[in-house]
């Protein structure tokens, strides 16, 4: 059997899809954690930034704080308010302030290079020396974008409160760097005339050790301009491709974070100085520990699904491979079944339309519609003989027929019948006419000519006149084997049709079949299909047949006896009704005409037949009062359920959810509901008991199914029902 056959495919579908579902739901939390992930590690990111920006201000702070220091330093102050004597300078005052400068770098790196300009003096002072010359001062230490002119009027010359200069190129003797700077004048409240400036140079190598865990951990760079957009620090990334960026304003004290071309960017503004404070972070550096989960987690999949889809298909294999053992049995049975039915339409063994619909769809049987003639192939020369070796040779001969026969169309249904007979139906969907008979009697003429012409085999084919529902292919049965036994014995050859032969009027036409047939319908009730029958067989005798007076005679007592011995047996002995249609039948008398006895026949059979649907819809209402009574009893039960009510009533489960809806109209589920909101109506209105109380006591095994109950029966909750009744 083949892996990729039908069965092995929906059970492998079954298996993909178990295989699916705990693969989504490992999707899904792997998505859960990835993005967990991702905002960890910007949430990380985003505190690093932070720290570097706190610690970055408590220097600045500790920067203005030594300025404020210095302002109030009696030394500085004394020797800022002297007045130069002529050309002579109070050189211990200016070395004893230069020496005390050094100390101050040893409490924050930031000041390791600062000085002091002072105005009436003209003075610059630096850790441990003083410059009498400021042209001396700035060939060691100068900003390359300045000329010294620029230098002297922007720094030494102006005002200053707490500013910081935009990061500049800078010359420390022959040291190139990158510096900020930080000015403040002296006094501090001198706003427009300055005795001194203190001057604070920050290499920005100090300011990047801060940020360096984000470029050297993470490989970002990092941007910090001041209040007015002038850069303040800038590492592994230049201003042209910071403004490129074009990023979003910030308030005071906010913080945002954004993708860029696989960069997560983090931006901080400073409450205190506003200060923008900008970390670029590659996604693939912030994403490893992710990623790294990401490759394994699909690597496991990946291997589980290919585990998986291996099981799945020896699964699918091994456990499909029985049912496709049996499904190859049934297929193999399907012939027999579909031989087995035609024999029984033919022998008229259906109880109704719907048992020959519901096998003829089980065997796969097409049955065109309710019309179409019924007709027997004979295969000549073997009449007498029934040695091993003949019954092997018309074994093979009906199949080549048959063969022949599906070649020609293979519309038609087939049976055997005996061991040198073929039984063929010809069905159609509207009733026959010309044209049709016209129709089977070219295929009839192929399919001998080709018996003749290819297997030298000679055939005779008998044919049955037009059935006209599928209960009366029995008699185009019974007319297709009176016709070939008229070909028989006239030894005729071809096509014969039964309508066409010499009738033979000596005996009347009502098997044991058809009398059968005729009582089952009665036992049925229904009386449209038993007075087809009788038409049928009154034409059959009476208008087809030229019977004589003791034949007629011998038919109609026979016809009477049907009915006399249905009315004998059990099921009609109880009712006084069943003794006045007995009395009707034996006083039908023949001699008041054939079409009266078939008047009085028919009204007699009409009675028995309402007697029998009477019987019926009494039958009917004992078993919906017997359900309804049940359910009554038992609707307080949680365990109540439609196998047990069936098995109350004595019928099958299935049957009785279809009676009830057939009877009734309503679902028997859809009563039980309502008379269960009934009951707790009544309850509700008593106000005794709780409504989880109701709710158990009317049959629900919790309060929340029977709210919801409740609400879909009446329209409102158990709890608006009460308080509208109060």
């Amino acid at each position: 059997m083949s892996i990729f056959s039908k069965i092995s495919r929906r059970f492998l579908i079954s298996y993909i899809i178990i295989l699916i579902i705990p693969n989504i739901t490992g999707y899904i939390s792997y998505r859960v954690s990835i993005d967990a992930a991702k905002a960890s590690s910007i949430e990380a990111s985003l505190m690093l930034l932070k720290q570097s920006k706190e610690v970055l201000e408590r220097r600045m702070a500790e920067v203005e704080g030594f300025t404020r220091q210095l302002s109030i330093n009696q030394d500085m102050i004394k020797l800022i308010n002297e007045r130069m004597q002529g050309n002579l300078y109070n050189v211990y005052g200016l070395w004893k302030n230069a020496r005390d400068m050094i100390s101050y770098s040893q409490t924050n790196d930031f000041l390791e290079n600062f000085y002091i300009y002072l105005n009436n003096y003209n003075v610059i002072l630096a850790q441990g020396s003083a410059f009498y010359r400021l042209e001396h001062y700035y060939e060691l230490y100068h900003y390359n974008n300045l000329s010294f002119n620029e230098w002297e009027k922007t720094f030494l010359h102006q005002s200053h409160h707490s500013e910081i200069y935009q990061l500049s190129p800078f010359t420390r003797r022959t040291e190139q760097t990158s510096v900020i700077t930080f000015i403040q004048s002296l006094p501090l409240d001198s706003f427009n005339n300055p005795q001194a400036t203190v001057v604070i140079v920050i290499d920005e190598k100090k300011i990047s050790s801060f940020l360096g865990s984000i470029s050297d951990q993470y490989n970002g760079w990092a941007h910090i301009t001041d209040s007015k957009g002038n850069t303040l620090l800038q590492t592994g990334i230049d201003d042209t491709q910071f403004k490129a960026l074009s990023l979003s304003q910030l308030e005071k004290g906010s913080e945002s974070s954004e993708q860029r071309n696989n960069t997560i960017i983090i931006s901080i503004r400073s409450e205190k100085n506003g200060w923008l404070y900008t970390a670029g972070i590659p996604k693939q550096t912030l994403m490893k520990k992710a990623n790294t989960i990401k490759h394994i987690t699909w690597s496991l999949t990946a291997v589980e699904l290919l585990v998986g889809l291996l099981i799945g298909f020896l699964l699918a294999y091994r456990n499909s491979a029985p049912l496709k053992q049996l499904e190859n049995d049934l297929k193999r049975q399907i012939p027999l079944l579909r031989d087995a039915f035609v024999k029984r339409l033919i022998a008229s063994e259906f109880q109704s339309t719907q048992e020959i619909m519901a096998i003829a769809a089980q065997t796969k049987v097409g049955l065109i519609g309710d019309f179409g003639n019924v007709g027997i192939v004979q295969i000549n020369g073997y009449g007498g003989i029934d040695s091993k070796e003949i019954l092997n040779e018309l074994s093979v001969a009906r199949l080549v027929v048959k063969k022949m026969l599906e070649e020609i169309d293979n519309s038609q249904m087939m049976t055997n019948l005996g061991s040198d007979q073929i039984v063929i139906l010809f069905t159609s969907s509207s009733e026959l006419d010309d044209l049709w008979q016209r129709k089977v009697e070219q295929i009839l003429e192929r399919l001998t000519f080709i018996a003749d012409r290819d297997y030298r085999m000679s055939i005779t084919v008998a044919m049955g006149s037009m059935y006209q529902s599928l209960f009366d292919i029995s008699r185009s049965f019974d007319e297709a084997k009176q016709a070939i036994e008229y070909a028989i014995f006239t030894n005729k050859d071809g096509t014969i049709w039964y309508q066409n032969i010499t009738k033979e009027t000596v005996m009347y036409y009502y098997p044991i079949e058809l009398e059968q047939r005729l009582q089952n319908t009665i036992k049925v009730g229904d009386f449209e299909e038993v007075k087809r029958i009788i038409t049928n067989i009154f034409h059959l005798n009476f208008e087809v047949r030229e019977l004589s007076l003791d034949m007629k005679n011998q038919l109609i007592g026979e016809l009477k006896g049907t009915m006399l011995k249905l009315l004998d047996q059990k099921t009609f002995q109880d009712s006084e009704l069943t003794w006045v249609i007995k009395s009707e039948i034996v006083q039908i008398l023949p001699t008041d005409g054939i079409e009266q006895f078939k008047i009085d026949m028919e009204k007699a059979i009409e009675k028995l037949c309402n007697l029998i649907v009477k019987r019926k819809h009494e039958q009917y209402n004992e078993t919906i009062d017997k359900i309804k009574r049940y359910i009554e009893e038992m609707y307080m039960d949680p365990e109540l359920s439609l196998f047990r009510i069936a098995e109350q009533v004595g019928k099958q489960e299935k049957y009785i959810s279809q009676f009830y809806k057939e009877q009734t109209g309503d679902n028997l589920s859809d009563y039980l509901e309502k008379l269960r909101i009934s009951k707790a109506s009544e309850l509700l209105t008593e106000k005794r008991l709780t409504i989880d109380e109701i709710a158990l006591s009317v049959g629900y095994h919790s309060s929340h199914s029977f709210r919801r109950a409740f609400k879909r029966i009446l329209g409102i909750l158990p709890s608006t029902y009460r308080q509208s009744d109060e």
